[in-house]
């Protein structure tokens, strides 16, 4: 859990970077939510059954986790849209070489 977490927290930290450069975007950007949404669901998962029952009870901030990630999966663009986004600029990209 503690490498997927320290994973989306460094592609977080390079689109930030690259923002600051005036860099392009939209590839790292859609790659970084597809990726930090899949994996933050996977760790939440993995925290709310290793808590057993009272993982899934409104008692338990993981379970206010899991329902923020999920509405977040889809709206900023649904894990299809963010893969049709990086698809296309990278295939751009690479036309371009």
């Amino acid at each position: 859990m503690a490498i997927k977490i320290d994973n989306m927290r460094n592609m977080v930290l390079k689109v930030a970077w690259q923002a600051d450069q005036h860099q392009s975007l939209r590839t790292s950007a859609a790659l970084a939510k597809l990726y930090c949404a899949r994996t933050a669901m996977e760790v939440i998962d993995d925290a709310i059954q290793i808590m057993g029952g009272l993982g899934y009870t409104d008692e338990a901030r993981v379970s206010r986790f899991w329902r923020d990630v999920r509405c977040e999966r889809i709206g900023g663009g649904t894990d299809e849209i963010m893969i049709y986004v990086a698809g296309r600029q990278i295939l751009k990209d690479y036309q371009n070489k």
